[in-house]
């Protein structure tokens, strides 16, 4: 359980593509977060993806966010398990306690579980196709389609970086068609480029982040 600003969370998370030489899971095609009193202990099944969150966060990979002990094996495939959040996803929890949400799905533009963003980019400069990117929004994913993504708010935090333009042209033509309301903070550039949560390094900016996401989502 993980609190914050004196609210509690909990996280599950749908990991795939085993990996025997690491023994636990490459990919995670979903991050639920939900804000509850009591521990996440046991796993979920793939039904409760049927449910439509609160909103939706779309950030670029799913950074260092793991399976708890306990939940990294086989066994596991095709269920949500507990998870670990890594550090941008507890910026996502304080924006559901100004916002009051109870349920979030974090959904990625590729779904590699890369906690170096340059492992990522490194992949996409070697040619990687959308299917080796896990792509959710090029209908690309092992795992999920981009109906995972429905929800009323959308929240676009991918990043700034050029690479990710295909896949970021993509998730945004998806997420205006779905007719959802788009939030974030979006830079000036050729393509869609929003904001992430949390620079590494760089508070200043997330706390304004914070600010200004939390302030749309006010007024909305």
């Amino acid at each position: 359980m993980h609190v914050v600003n004196d609210r509690r969370y909990v996280c599950w998370g749908l990991f795939h593509d085993w990996d025997d030489a690491r023994a636990d899971f490459r990919r995670r095609a979903v991050l639920e977060i939900h804000a509850m009193d009591r521990p996440a202990t046991t796993p979920q099944p793939m039904s409760a993806l049927s449910t439509r969150p609160d909103a939706v966060v779309v950030m670029m990979n799913p950074g260092s966010s793991a399976p708890r002990p306990g939940f990294e094996g086989r066994e596991w495939t095709n269920q949500l398990v507990p998870a670990k959040p890594d550090a941008v996803q507890y910026q996502v929890m304080r924006l559901m306690g100004l916002a009051r949400w109870t349920h979030v799905r974090v959904v990625n533009l590729a779904d590699i579980r890369a906690a170096k963003s340059a492992d990522l980019y490194a992949l996409i400069e070697s040619g990687a196709s959308e299917h080796d990117l896990g792509a959710i929004f090029a209908n690309a994913n092992a795992a999920v389609t981009p109906d995972v993504a429905r929800a009323e708010h959308v929240v676009c935090a991918w990043g700034l970086d050029r690479r990710l333009a295909p896949l970021a042209r993509q998730a945004q033509a998806w997420i205006d068609a779905s007719g959802a309301t788009t939030m974030g903070w979006r830079a000036d550039a050729d393509f869609p480029a929003w904001r992430y949560p949390k620079p590494v390094g760089n508070w200043n900016l997330a706390v304004e982040w914070l600010e200004r996401v939390s302030g749309q989502l006010t007024s909305a």
